[in-house]
């Protein structure tokens, strides 16, 4: 049994030096260091330690200490691409 600690560490090392396009890939990744869990505790880390899954593969956005210094970047970023913003309902547009 591996600790939720380690293996996130474990699954943020794997995502930066692989290309993983799905979680069953991850998954199998893990069990092969002997690190098992299930598909929805994957998840739950994927999400918690900011790992996005974009053209390319998984990716981590941010390590989980400091979510808002992600968002201002990703806003400044964004900032030089969008010219209007329209809502409509639950729609950003």
């Amino acid at each position: 049994m591996t600790s939720r600690d380690a293996r996130r560490r474990r699954i943020v090392e794997l995502v930066g030096r692989n290309r993983i396009d799905s979680q069953e890939q991850l998954l199998d990744l893990l069990a092969a260091e002997s690190i098992t869990t299930t598909q929805a505790t994957l998840s739950r880390d994927l999400r918690s330690l900011g790992v996005v899954k974009g053209a390319d593969g998984y990716e981590v956005l941010f390590d989980g200490t400091d979510e808002r210094a992600v968002w201002k970047t990703l806003g400044r970023s964004l900032a030089g691409l969008v010219e209007h913003v329209a809502v409509g309902g639950t729609m950003v547009v």
